[in-house]
């Protein structure tokens, strides 16, 4: 898939206490080039905020401040939304505690329904949730998916050793329950992973010869 990109931008990156500088991006023709080590989400975060500013929550429409500026997957990603510009919006904290693991289309609905039939619509959408995990699927557009040969995928980190935490204890769950990876990989044009690395290190235990991917096809991380 194509995601979304500013003109221009540029992002630079250096862990805390390390004057260093560890990596950058930037757009150049369209492609959003990553030198280095760039914290992939991070980096898509600072790519919404510069296409979309943080003046302006998307839900509402109130005006915001700095410290309630917050950003929301519009798919979510209990349910596979991937963090990308085309599915990330600036609003405020009292939406998107409120949106929850309701998509952009289903808070919509949300808000227009009273008090007690609120309730009922959020346990509805969490039966469908359900459902279409029982049934290998995801929330956000097919078209941005694609599925890939384990071995094709190009990493940095040893997958025997690292991140085993939280995330992976909750994608392992998800799996053991449903049979079904909880989020898709994401990868650049040449399948060098950017993100979901507790999934590839999951496919691989569970010995899973193709798994979901969406592939950045104008990111290109750069050696």
């Amino acid at each position: 898939m194509i995601i979304d990109l500013p003109k221009t931008f540029r992002f630079y990156f250096s862990k805390k206490g390390n004057k260093k500088l560890k990596g950058k991006a930037e757009v150049k023709n369209g492609v959003l080039c990553i030198y280095g080590d760039v914290p992939f989400r991070r980096l898509m975060y600072n790519v919404t905020y510069c296409l979309k500013g943080k003046n302006k929550c998307a839900y509402c429409g109130k005006e915001l401040g700095r410290k309630d500026v917050t950003l929301d997957h519009a798919y979510v990603q209990d349910m596979g939304g991937p963090t990308i510009p085309n599915n990330l919006e600036p609003c405020c904290s009292q939406c998107n505690s409120q949106k929850s693991n309701f998509s952009k289309e289903q808070y919509a609905r949300f808000l227009l329904l009273n008090k007690a039939d609120r309730k009922i619509y959020r346990k509805t959408v969490e039966k469908e949730q359900k459902l279409m995990r029982r049934n290998g699927m995801y929330s956000f557009p097919t078209e941005w998916l694609t599925q890939m040969d384990i071995k094709k995928f190009i990493v940095r980190v040893d997958l025997n050793k690292e991140f085993k935490g939280r995330e992976y204890n909750r994608i392992k769950s998800i799996y053991q329950e449903y049979v079904i990876l909880q989020r898709p990989i994401i990868t650049d044009k040449d399948g060098f992973v950017l993100d979901g690395f507790p999934s590839l290190m999951l496919a691989k235990e569970e010995e899973i010869k193709v798994v979901p991917v969406i592939v950045l096809e104008n990111v290109k991380v750069k050696f």
